[in-house]
């Protein structure tokens, strides 16, 4: 059985601060993660899946606090694993436009008739 975040929350008597602050989240971001305004990200999916589990009937309870203490450490992980590929991102969209400079660059030097190599740029 599949349930919402505000669900989970609701069902672990959490109040929206409390669960945003188990998350590591505002609780600005949880509300909007409820009630559909901001599509939820995975690793704060991830999170709230460590956070609790499935108790005899079915219903979500939050999860022993050793287990919890290996989430928090999974939570981080998953932070940096997601910072290193927003700069990956970057670092890529820095080399596109390097690159989009050099061929507008010599679209315009062809344009006036130079068919010589741009600098740096061997076989051009």
């Amino acid at each position: 059985m599949t349930f919402t975040i505000k669900e989970i929350r609701s069902a672990l008597h959490a109040t929206q601060a409390e669960f945003a602050e188990e998350l590591g989240i505002s609780r600005v971001s949880l509300s909007d993660y409820e009630n559909g305004k901001t599509e939820v990200p995975l690793y704060i999916q991830k999170a709230v899946d460590a956070l609790y589990v499935l108790d005899d009937d079915g219903l979500p309870v939050f999860v022993d606090p050793s287990i919890k203490k290996e989430a928090e450490l999974e939570i981080i992980r998953l932070r940096k694993e997601i910072e290193a590929l927003k700069n990956d991102n970057e670092d890529l969209r820095l080399e596109v436009k390097k690159m989009d400079d050099l061929l507008e660059m010599a679209s315009k030097r062809r344009s006036r008739g130079n068919r010589d190599p741009l600098p740096g740029i061997e076989g051009a």
